[in-house]
């Protein structure tokens, strides 16, 4: 979809236009998707039907004449693949169509090694240059340079299915989820990737979120209010309170693994 909004420099401000939306013939029709990446004017978008992916560049979508490259893993799974600077890629790998892990893969899809210290991986963050972060049921994993770290959970036993980065920031956010354990599904997890560290904050409420401007992480909460946090976890003004929410069962616990899926 061509939203018909967008934005233009003019020295120290910009310039908004609006016009009407229409939609791109542009299609995908390679089965069921759920995860697309956007970073460095390329997008790719994941196929779980398969576990193929479709990357292309940004040029083009304006004009509705895309060019794609198509990279099958031949390993269907619910997964996530994400562009590279130097035109590669980073692609979820499964072990029975659970997703474990990722592999580097050069721009015509070889692999070139791979990582499988990521159980459950699901959900994944921008950091910076080729560093992207990496939802893992032990916690996050770290991608950089085609080398992985592991950043342990900082709740016993909590995983990590959702994240947000913002640019300039060497921290990325995430929600936390447990077997058997409600609690986890009200707080927020914050892992710095620079400091090797990460910390749980309680918000109070199950939530959905996050997302990040750079400065602040927002998450919406089922009492209907907008939790704003900075950057060292605390939540630096009132809930902005709406109508509650209710979705008919937790958003956490015992259904965080279908919420995942």
């Amino acid at each position: 979809m061509d939203s018909g909004t967008w934005s233009a420099a003019h020295g120290d401000h910009a310039h908004s236009y609006v016009a009407a939306p229409r939609e791109l013939e542009t299609e995908f029709p390679r089965g069921t998707s759920y995860h697309v990446v956007s970073d460095d004017e390329r997008s790719v978008v994941w196929f779980d039907t398969d576990g193929s992916f479709e990357a292309f560049d940004w040029k083009g979508l304006e004009d509705d004449d895309v060019d794609t490259t198509l990279i099958e893993t031949a390993s269907p799974h619910h997964g996530v693949a994400a562009p590279l600077e130097d035109g590669g890629f980073l692609a979820s790998i499964a072990k029975d169509e659970e997703a474990i892990g990722v592999a580097v893969l050069d721009a015509k899809g070889e692999e070139q090694r791979r990582i499988e210290t990521c159980p459950g991986l699901h959900g994944e963050a921008h950091v910076e240059g080729d560093t992207y972060a990496f939802g893992c049921s032990t916690g996050v994993l770290v991608v950089a340079n085609g080398e992985g770290l592991t950043l342990e959970s900082p709740r016993d036993g909590a995983g990590t299915g959702h994240l947000a980065a913002a640019p300039g920031s060497d921290v990325v956010v995430g929600d936390l989820y447990a077997e058997g354990d409600d609690e986890a599904a009200t707080h927020l997890a914050f892992y710095d990737v620079d400091e090797r560290t990460a910390k749980q904050v309680d918000v109070g409420v199950e939530f959905v979120g996050p997302v990040r401007d750079g400065v602040s992480t927002v998450v919406l909460g089922t009492d209907g209010a907008l939790h704003v946090l900075d950057a060292s976890g605390k939540e630096n003004r009132a809930p902005r309170r709406g109508r509650r929410l209710d979705h008919g069962r937790r958003l956490g616990g015992a259904d965080a693994g279908a919420r995942r899926r």
